[in-house]
């Protein structure tokens, strides 16, 4: 029920009305970053809408022990990225946003990643999340793979004192991995980071797996 109105001029400003008409505040837009938008429209309860991203064609594409992969480097959010995965089929199965189980396969992500430079693809996103309960890390199957603090799986890839959740008003409740060449100091056991899932865009890593195949249950 909120509403929006943007005034242009020499100083472009944003006000906000609630249903009722009533001005709740009044926000100085000019020369304001994205982040800075944003936590503006956080401010005020006000929903920020992205518009749709248009990913185009996969920039490369692989195949490692059944599973295939595409990246999409267009920056989105985890939503978005995850909305887009699943509407993808490659010869009757279905796309999903990436899922790591093994540094065999982390190895090869990070190649692949490493093949667009560190500009264009910074980071991918991991379709888990602790949006649920927080510290309880969840892959897209529901399966736990890191608890409060301990692998509950036999791989994973945080980096070093992560997830923090720190850095984003503590909602750092999705998982990307790092690109290499956008930070060549991280070892690839320590690739993971936790983001914002509505600030933070990263590029797109579709996975197909072969059939009947389940995520995350090597447990340790």
């Amino acid at each position: 029920d909120l509403r929006v109105e943007w005034k242009s001029g020499a100083v472009p400003t944003a006000y906000f009305y609630n249903a009722d008409g009533k001005l709740l505040g009044e926000e100085i837009m000019g020369n304001m970053k994205e982040e800075q938008i944003e936590e503006f429209f956080d401010k005020y309860n006000f929903p920020l809408r992205r518009s749709p991203v248009d990913y185009g064609s996969a920039l490369f594409k692989g195949e490692l022990d059944g599973h295939r992969y595409e990246l999409y480097v267009k920056p989105s959010t985890f939503e978005q990225a995850r909305e887009f995965a699943e509407s993808l089929e490659y010869k009757g199965r279905k796309g999903s946003v990436l899922v790591i189980n093994s540094q065999e396969e982390q190895e090869y992500i990070d190649g692949l990643l490493s093949r667009s430079t560190a500009g264009r693809t910074s980071s991918a996103w991991l379709d888990g999340t602790d949006a649920e309960e927080e510290g309880v890390w969840k892959w897209r199957t529901d399966d736990v793979f890191y608890r409060n603090g301990e692998p509950t799986v036999a791989y994973t890839a945080w980096g070093k004192n992560e997830p923090n959740n720190g850095g984003d008003g503590r909602k750092e409740h999705c998982i990307v991995t790092i690109n290499p060449k956008a930070d060549k100091s991280l070892p690839i056991e320590h690739r993971w980071n936790d983001v914002n899932c509505e600030r933070y865009t990263a590029a797109t890593l579709v996975e197909y797996n072969p059939a009947g195949e389940e995520t995350g249950k090597e447990e340790l």
